[in-house]
């Protein structure tokens, strides 16, 4: 019979040591967070970098709400070698047991389960965490929660590109947390600035959830407008349609359907040098060609200047100064739904604090 070498055994005694090994003794208590991109979680092909990832803690998935600081300040997110990993707490609420963790995951492996990191928590002397705008890479221009309980809606990025004017009304039953409510005759404006300039050749990306409460019309869910140039995404009955306008001429997506009102749906317009690509669900529906142009537009939420206004909720918009590909469109989709098993929550584990 043969035998493993002494240092082949020393050797797989060491794996899991290194990847189990205990960040910090201050903390107490950690919980190991996976992610799939197999065709059971995310269903991606290509490897990304820098994402946001949603970690959505409940009754059902965590049940030592009691034993984490009041406002969630000694929660830290780390790699299994005990790298920090950069994070933003949206939303901790203790007492109702729920939170909102975004967490910037350096390498998403496609079509694996092998990547995750561990949430650990348990220490009432932590000192309070960064606000967490980094948890957004330089590519993010624009995002927002949406968790606002008055006040124009503020940019959860370092640009701080917040909102300006708003007669919309914070909703406090989003898809995520909060959300932003648009009663027919409602907008919000973010001014024109250097971070939301689009350059053509790198393209742009706008992502959002949007629950309209009535599908009659042309509505806007974005108006970003440069001078004669225009990008919109916009409902037209119950079909969501992306828009292209250069010098006054306009061309329109193929339609995708959205169904009945009442329903959530994530919905998304990229700019390509070539092109303008509609999706709706993490779907890429249609597509059609543009020669894109430099802007440095305004934006509009839920109207354009002329009116148009939508009626429903939006939550989550995240604007991007690159176009985004096929997958990471599928992954925000998924990765902020709980219809899908992308994010799953390990065992808890208690350290020697």
């Amino acid at each position: 019979m043969k035998f493993p070498s002494l240092g082949l055994l020393l050797a797989l005694i060491a794996l899991p040591q290194v990847s189990q090994a205990w960040w910090n003794d201050d903390w107490t208590s950690r919980k190991k967070i996976s992610l799939d991109t197999t065709i059971t979680g995310a269903d991606t092909k290509e490897p990304m970098t820098d994402f946001p990832v949603l970690v959505r803690l409940h009754p059902g998935n965590f049940s030592y709400f009691s034993e984490v600081n009041k406002d969630g300040n000694d929660i830290r997110m780390m790699a299994d070698d005990k790298t920090p990993l950069k994070f933003q707490i949206e939303k901790f609420d203790g007492v109702n047991e729920m939170a909102l963790v975004w967490v910037r995951q350096p390498n998403i492996t496609p079509g694996a389960n092998t990547d995750g990191f561990y949430m650990y928590y348990g220490n009432e002397d932590a000192p309070k965490p960064a606000a967490g705008n980094d948890v957004y890479s330089d590519d993010f221009v624009a995002v927002y929660h949406f968790s606002d309980e008055a006040g124009p809606p503020q940019d959860a990025t370092a640009y701080a590109n917040h909102g300006d004017v708003t007669t919309a009304q914070p909703d406090p039953t989003g898809w995520i947390g909060g959300a932003l409510k648009f009663a027919g005759t409602a907008s919000l404006s973010i001014k024109p600035a250097p971070s939301l300039a689009i350059d053509p050749q790198k393209g742009w990306t706008f992502a959002a959830w949007i629950k309209a409460d009535q599908l009659v019309g042309d509505t806007y869910i974005l108006s970003a407008v440069s001078g004669p140039n225009e990008i919109a995404l916009l409902t037209r009955n119950n079909m969501l349609i992306a828009r292209y306008s250069v010098n006054g001429q306009v061309v329109e997506t193929a339609p995708a359907d959205l169904g009945q009102p009442g329903q959530w749906h994530h919905v998304g317009v990229v700019l390509r040098s070539d092109k303008v690509e509609l999706f709706l669900d993490g779907a890429n529906t249609s597509s059609v060609p543009v020669a894109a142009q430099a802007m440095n537009p305004q934006i509009i939420l839920g109207a354009s200047a002329a009116g148009g206004n939508f009626q429903g909720s939006m939550d989550e918009v995240q604007i991007s100064k690159v176009q985004r590909h096929v997958d990471w469109m599928k992954l925000l989709h998924r990765s902020q739904s709980p219809d899908f098993m992308v994010t799953t929550m390990g065992q808890d584990e208690s350290g020697e604090a």
